[in-house]
């Protein structure tokens, strides 16, 4: 085996297991999602309050449901996209999806103890996220790499004139 097979072999086990943290990570943040939605449900007065068409003041809307829907659809679909996306765009995504997710949690922040707990749980996985996504592996052995092709294009380029 040459050792640009192994290095090529290293890479793509890189690959492979930064996805499988990532996966991992945003099924972290959904769990903590759910649980935070469903662990209202125990406060005494949720029901009664739902029944009012509010939450915490806050009127019951179908934007506002919908909201709720696109906050639970993100983490799942980036289960999914992590691992069928191309590199440069799945670190895009994950980098979008994770700013989008940090800044609606940040507006919608937590009204009590236990959310409190939920989203500074749900905040340091995204951090997590992020991190992965912006440290995707080979994205400046992919630069340097396309700037040795260049340089060899160029210099086959020179010998031919």
């Amino acid at each position: 085996m040459t050792s640009e097979t192994s290095d090529q072999i290293k890479h793509s086990i890189k690959v492979l297991e930064t996805k499988a943290l990532l996966a991992s990570l945003w099924l972290f943040v959904l769990m903590n999602i759910i649980f935070r939605d469903i662990h209202e449900f125990l406060r005494p007065d949720f029901l009664a309050e739902v029944m009012t068409g509010s939450i915490k003041g806050q009127p019951l809307t179908e934007e506002l449901l919908l909201l709720g829907g696109v906050m639970a659809q993100i983490p799942i679909s980036m289960v999914v996209l992590v691992w069928v996306l191309p590199p440069h765009a799945n670190r895009w995504a994950n980098l979008l999806a994770t700013l989008f997710m940090v800044t609606i949690t940040l507006i919608f922040g937590p009204g009590d103890l236990d959310d409190t707990f939920h989203a500074a749980v749900e905040l340091l996985a995204l951090m997590g996220i992020g991190y992965l996504a912006w440290r995707w592996p080979g994205q400046t052995q992919a630069r340097r790499g396309q700037l040795q092709r260049e340089r060899q294009f160029q210099h086959a380029h020179n010998l031919n004139r």
